[in-house]
């Protein structure tokens, strides 16, 4: 296994851009300066990042942002340190032959083809979107990287010092070792966007090195889209998709009648639904009707559980009712 390529900004500027990032976030989220500790009431928590920049359904509201920002945080530091290292070690090298704008345009493809379906199929039936399951971590480029250097090295037999048969098991130990810790409840992997980022990263590698190119281009190409068209849609099928659908639709209804201006915190959110400032028992029943259980997503991350309130307060959609609403205010 070889050693940590020499680290050249105007060589690399990508890789270590990224991993500095990726560094700088995990320490800024975790590190408490003034204990000298960690604990869970820290930066990461007040700023509500993971609700920012994770991989959650506001991908589906235009955040295409999600599966590139989720990949620079991470649940720990050795999450992060060893997704770090592996990135430095593969990017540096990979970035000097590729160039920085060949090399960025890899490292977003890899971001979002490895954690897309890490969440479409994880939350497929997931049906409350409290409860959906969520991704961090630069584990799934990492695969990626892996995949694409495993197929060039049968064509560029110079890229072995890079990617050798240590590095080989070393990754497809931890790739098995992972999928029995998560199914043994030890630890809880995002094992679909390692197995995403590797495939990928192996149609990519080919793409690249291959004799015969065109094959594999093709698939890498329809493969890659198939995977982005999930940022615009799901099949009828994909619950935790549908209920999100649900609730912009309730937002927005929300919004055009001036009960919602964005991003409002859980204590302003119910202030605003106060009966002088909304008076339609029609937008009521209108809400009902979306379903039980559809929640508010409001940024900075406030919820509110409006079909429970709506059952306490107005439940027959009557706007003499709505008056209860008034003693938030």
């Amino acid at each position: 296994m070889s050693t940590l390529p020499e680290l050249d900004f105007r060589r690399t500027p990508v890789t270590l851009i990224v991993t500095a990032v990726a560094a700088a976030l995990e320490i800024a989220c975790t590190l408490d300066p003034h204990a000298g500790g960690f604990y869970q009431e820290t930066l990461r928590y007040k700023l509500n990042v993971d609700y920012r920049l994770g991989m959650l359904s506001p991908v589906w509201s235009g955040e295409l942002w999600r599966p590139l920002s989720a990949s620079l945080l991470h649940g720990s530091f050795l999450h992060a340190a060893f997704n770090i290292y592996w990135t430095l070690r593969f990017g540096s090298a990979l970035e000097r032959r590729f160039g920085s704008p060949r090399f960025a345009l890899l490292l977003l493809l890899l971001a979002f083809v490895s954690a897309l379906p890490q969440f479409v199929i994880s939350n497929w039936n997931v049906d409350d979107l409290q409860a959906q399951r969520g991704l961090v971590g630069l584990s799934g480029v990492g695969y990626g990287l892996f995949g694409l250097l495993l197929v060039g090295r049968r064509y560029q037999p110079e890229l072995r010092e890079l990617c050798d048969d240590t590095t080989a098991w070393l990754f497809g130990g931890w790739f098995v070792l992972c999928i029995i810790m998560t199914q043994q409840d030890i630890m809880n992997v995002a094992n679909i966007a390692h197995a995403a980022g590797w495939i990928f990263g192996a149609l990519y590698g080919g793409a690249i090195f291959a004799r015969r190119r065109a094959p594999w281009l093709a698939a890498a190409a329809v493969a890659t889209l198939v995977v982005l068209s999930t940022l615009f849609w799901l099949p009828p099928g994909h619950k935790l998709y549908q209920r999100h659908r649900q609730n912009e639709q309730l937002r927005r209804m929300w919004q055009a009648a001036g009960a919602i201006e964005p991003p409002l915190s859980r204590s302003a959110l119910m202030g605003g639904i106060a009966a002088r400032r909304f008076h339609s028992a029609a937008l009521v029943q209108q809400s009902l009707e979306l379903g039980d259980g559809i929640q508010i997503l409001n940024a900075p991350g406030g919820t509110l559980e409006l079909y429970q309130l709506f059952q306490r307060h107005a439940p027959a959609g009557n706007a003499e009712q709505l008056q209860l609403f008034g003693k938030w205010q």
